[in-house]
């Protein structure tokens, strides 16, 4: 083996090895968030439960619910996308796409997450943006008077973990590429 074929082969070990650390951070983080999603949607049933029961029989609702519906929810949304990609449970409309040479078919998806990755980065960058806006402005949510930048702080990791599925997958199709399977 020459010098050549040693240095290729050294890079796609190394390839191989940072694309699986990453599948495998991305896959703990996900998991965890995907996890606490759970626990976020149980306990808004709850307080939906007990918030209709107070309101039926005591007319007397629990104060600040919808808005803890309405952070809650978009808190499940985000904590659960990053799973929701690595389980493969996405849309895609790929009928096109399976007709072309496997290659090609790379090709593109290298193209999708890259500019899937991009796009991510910015909405998470954005976000947390947007949260030390809110910290620094003070704001509160209405009758709960919970910080808003809180809320969009934990939303912001469910886009992190969001963003590193696509950031694996990226690595993952590059290193098929690269390494030929």
């Amino acid at each position: 083996m020459n010098n050549n074929q040693q240095n290729t082969s050294l890079n796609e070990t190394s390839l191989e090895k940072v694309t699986r650390k990453v599948n495998d951070i991305t896959k703990f983080i996900n998991n965890i968030t995907h996890k606490i999603g759970y626990v976020l949607l149980f306990g808004l049933m709850l307080v939906t439960v007990v918030d209709v029961l107070m309101r039926f029989l005591f007319n007397s609702p629990i104060k600040g619910t919808m808005e803890l519906t309405e952070i809650v929810v978009a808190m499940v949304v985000f904590f659960s996308l990053g799973m929701g990609q690595i389980m493969g449970n996405h849309l895609e409309i790929d009928f096109l796409v399976n007709k072309f040479p496997i290659k090609v078919q790379r090709v593109v998806q290298i193209i999708i997450y890259l500019i899937g990755t991009v796009l991510l980065v910015l909405l998470t960058w954005k976000l947390f943006e947007l949260g030390l806006s809110s910290m620094n402005s003070g704001e509160v949510k209405g009758d709960l008077g919970l910080p808003v930048y809180i809320v969009i702080f934990l939303v912001t990791i469910g886009s992190i973990g969001f963003t590193l599925t696509y950031l694996a997958a990226l690595l993952t199709t590059v290193t098929k590429v690269v390494v030929n399977k």
